[in-house]
């Protein structure tokens, strides 16, 4: 409550060292941490507050609010996998229907593609590609590169597999 009083009268040192000194209890830490996270994005510290929310994270992996914090700066970091993998906890904890998951890691893994594709490791962009076009086979974008990938492969029957299924769900 010390450390919130002294962040809304702007004093945000003092809020600092609150929250700091929350962190050498257990019973608090996850508070302080949380604070701690909160005060560095607000600061524009991106990459200490996606280190403060994986520790939240490792914390309380059921608390929503830091879920949804580490996986948008994991995005924002490029971190596909680990955005991947924080995905698939809040689907494990309840926070996501099955659903919303598939079409989100299909998005994250088109995303870890289009990525893979601009490094040009062709093998791993095709492997990407192909996955998020299984999770969701009506994301075009997904469809479009898995395509490409199986035409690279040689398997242009696979391509027009996807392409027909994909015009399916989405003409």
């Amino acid at each position: 409550i010390t450390a919130q009083a002294a962040e809304v009268s702007g004093d945000r040192r003092k809020a600092e060292e609150v929250y700091k000194r929350l962190l050498k209890d257990d019973t608090t830490r996850f508070v302080g941490v949380r604070g701690l996270m909160k005060q560095k994005l607000d600061a524009g510290q991106t990459d200490v507050a996606l280190k403060l929310a994986e520790t939240a994270f490792a914390l309380k992996p059921r608390h929503v609010e830091t879920q949804d914090t580490l996986l948008k700066l994991q995005a924002g970091e490029k971190d596909w996998s680990g955005a991947r993998e924080t995905l698939k906890t809040k689907l494990k904890h309840g926070g996501l229907p099955r659903d919303v998951h598939r079409r989100r890691d299909a998005v994250l893994a088109l995303s870890e593609a289009k990525d893979l594709l601009d490094s040009e490791s062709s093998i791993e962009m095709r492997e990407a590609a192909i996955e998020a076009n299984k999770l969701s086979p009506d994301l075009i974008p997904a469809a479009v590169m898995a395509a490409e990938g199986y035409v690279q492969q040689g398997k242009p029957r696979y391509a027009t597999r996807v392409l027909k299924k994909a015009w399916d769900a989405q003409p």
